[in-house]
């Protein structure tokens, strides 16, 4: 892109957009989801089951990749995280102080989960347990349908990608009381109804923020989440939700027969906790952090002149 004829430059970014070009004396602030996870901390999910030749070949472009994204990292002026997982990253990968990394949450749409539809056809209110989520390996969607069969919990996937068949084999072959159903994609109406009468969300992955969570929660469902990434920003025990650790097949079917899953939850204080994630918060915040970082460059610019 050709943006020499900007002054400010906002990108968001999970993989390269971090990397344009502002032009000479332009402010460049990055809203970021992430260092590009598959060349940095998750390069073992994406890559560790491909062919030998092809990761080889990966391989190879890694190092060139990863000089490229620590480079460019120095087009930013101003960096916006989107948890605190990610500010650690951005400190790891890029060198970036924490002082000079801002923390924003992403905004939730509450107002979709605040309203009580019926159950969806064919499901019990609050008789299952819910994933919800692309099927792809770094999500670990496995260990929550491991751990719902061995735990004796009928958990319900909603959601497609290139698991879906290894999930599905794997359901099928763990012993176990428990049992999954597998939805497929679902639409915007089926969401709400699923989040709203699930007897708890599922969240097994570690997640850059990971918006699902407080979609549950706005919906006055509990999250079980891992213990590791955006979650800690987002689920507290007891209020929302509860934790699992390690990240493991057995600490999950531990957390899924939890006694306080099947006690009464202050479903309005969830829904507090979920407002203050929604988008006038985003709205406000970025704005401000926008306004402040533009007068800041602009001082610096006439210091300089």
């Amino acid at each position: 892109f050709d943006l020499a004829g900007y002054d400010l430059v906002i990108s968001s970014s999970h993989c390269v957009a971090k990397g344009a070009r502002p032009g000479a004396g332009a402010l460049s602030v990055c809203y970021c989801h992430t260092p590009m996870r598959y060349m940095w901390d998750r390069y073992d999910d994406y890559f560790a089951d491909r062919p030998w030749p092809v990761r080889r070949l990966i391989g190879g472009q890694r190092a060139r990749l990863q000089a490229w994204d620590r480079r460019t990292a120095r087009r930013v002026d101003r960096w916006i995280a989107n948890s605190t997982e990610v500010r650690r990253r951005l400190q790891r990968h890029y060198g970036v102080a924490e002082a000079e990394v801002a923390v924003i949450a992403p905004p939730v749409d509450v107002a979709r989960f605040a309203a009580g539809p019926p159950p969806p056809a064919g499901l019990e209110s609050r008789a299952y347990d819910l994933v919800l989520s692309a099927l792809v390996p770094y999500k670990r969607i496995d260990l929550a349908v491991v751990a719902a069969v061995q735990a004796g919990r009928h958990l319900v996937v909603a959601g497609r990608g290139g698991e879906a068949e290894r999930l599905r084999r794997l359901a099928a072959t763990t012993a176990g009381p428990g049992r999954v159903t597998f939805l497929g994609a679902v639409d915007d109406a089926s969401v709400t109804a699923l989040y709203a009468h699930a007897r708890c969300f599922v969240f097994p992955g570690l997640e850059d923020f990971g918006i699902t969570p407080m979609e549950a929660t706005a919906a006055g469902t509990p999250v079980v989440a891992y213990r590791a990434g955006g979650a800690l920003d987002t689920v507290r025990d007891g209020l929302n939700g509860l934790f699992f650790t390690p990240q493991s097949t057995e600490a999950l079917a531990a957390a899924l027969q939890d006694p306080r899953l099947d006690g009464s939850w202050d479903r309005e204080a969830m829904r507090r906790h979920a407002a203050g994630f929604g988008r006038d918060r985003f709205a406000r915040q970025i704005s401000a952090h926008l306004a402040a970082a533009w007068r800041d460059h602009h001082r610096g610019e006439a210091a300089r002149a």
